[in-house]
């Protein structure tokens, strides 16, 4: 599965730290982690600091995903003012209200994730298409790349 991945500079900072992504992924060589960007998955209440196991909303997670699949285990959690911190999910467990589920998570949460404003997206291990991405210019203040993105279907741990 290939999909495009449009990346704007608004500076010749930002234009930089595109660069540097692009030479440390080596071309096609290096897989990188890289968040849906969607909420994935819901809340079902909020998290406390320290906290292990989360309640999300019902999805079928602990029954379609969890146990058959290597994949969807990596968590990007955030909010719009709060950057991401990362998890991975090493048990679900599915109550059977068709409401809920938990998940254990690790590492624990770093502060308080409210139900309301946070945003939980699946990560996803993918790699450049192309050894070669052209970063185009617009002008002297802005430049944009489209990454061709592969995801890879069978996740690596962290």
């Amino acid at each position: 599965n290939v999909r495009p991945f449009t990346w704007s500079a608004f500076s010749r900072e930002e234009a930089a730290a595109i660069r540097a992504f692009l030479d440390r992924r080596k071309g096609r060589a290096v897989p990188f982690w890289l968040p849906t960007w969607q909420q994935d998955l819901r809340l079902a209440s909020d998290v406390a600091i320290d906290q292990t196991i989360v309640s999300v909303r019902w999805v079928r997670y602990a029954q379609q995903m969890f146990p058959n699949s290597g994949s969807r285990r990596y968590l990007a959690i955030y909010s719009v003012d709060r950057a991401a911190t990362y998890h991975k999910i090493v048990d679900a467990n599915d109550p059977g209200n068709g409401l809920t589920e938990s998940l254990t998570i690790s590492p624990a949460a770093p502060r308080l994730w409210p139900a309301e404003t946070t945003i939980v997206s699946f990560l996803r291990l993918c790699r450049l298409e192309e050894d070669e991405v052209e970063l185009a210019w617009d002008s002297t203040e802005f430049a944009q790349t489209v990454l061709r993105l592969r995801d890879l279907p069978q996740e690596a741990a962290l």
